[in-house]
């Protein structure tokens, strides 16, 4: 076996000329993987590591819970949180998915997150999912909203916001 002690002495005046060399790996790793392709990746260790390290999350289902209707009065301010229970907290975003909303509505996201112009609602979700605002346009307004948690559960909600 060829010594290589003496090789890496000197690294300010670098490994020089190394284009003759001609040494081959005459023998198996000493410490092959337990898949035999690769010093260190021993799968069958790494795999039983990263189960042991890695946190396990348990969560209940995702459930979105807001009532159903909401009424307004056209030029009145009015507003309110769609609720969920369950899911992987503590974060979850909220998404208008169907309809739109009358002039003069919000939803407020993690995007957009003020409610009447401020950050200071709190409640399961923050300031988000917070329908919020002064409707100017009367009517009936179907809108679909999904709720999802840290770990991508989807919950949806069917609402229909009357101004009168």
């Amino acid at each position: 076996m060829t010594d290589f002690s003496g090789v890496f002495t000197n690294w300010g005046a670098g490994l020089g000329d190394t284009s003759a060399n001609d040494y081959t790996v005459t023998t198996n790793y000493q410490s092959a993987g337990s898949d035999g392709k690769d010093m260190g990746a021993d799968v069958v260790r790494w795999k039983a590591l990263k189960a042991a390290i890695y946190p396990h999350f348990t969560f209940t289902p995702l459930t979105a819970t807001t009532p159903q209707t909401m009424t307004c009065t056209n030029g009145t301010y009015c507003e309110q949180q769609l609720a969920w229970i369950g899911g992987a907290g503590p974060f979850v975003q909220w998404h208008l998915t169907g309809g739109t909303l009358p002039t003069g509505m919000s939803l407020a996201t993690v995007e957009s997150c003020k409610v009447n112009g401020s950050y200071s609602k709190s409640g399961l979700t923050g300031c988000t999912g917070w329908v919020w605002g002064t409707p100017t346009q009367t009517g009936s307004f179907p809108l679909s909203f999904q709720v999802e948690d840290s770990a991508h559960q989807k919950a949806s909600v069917n609402l229909t916001l009357t101004v009168n």
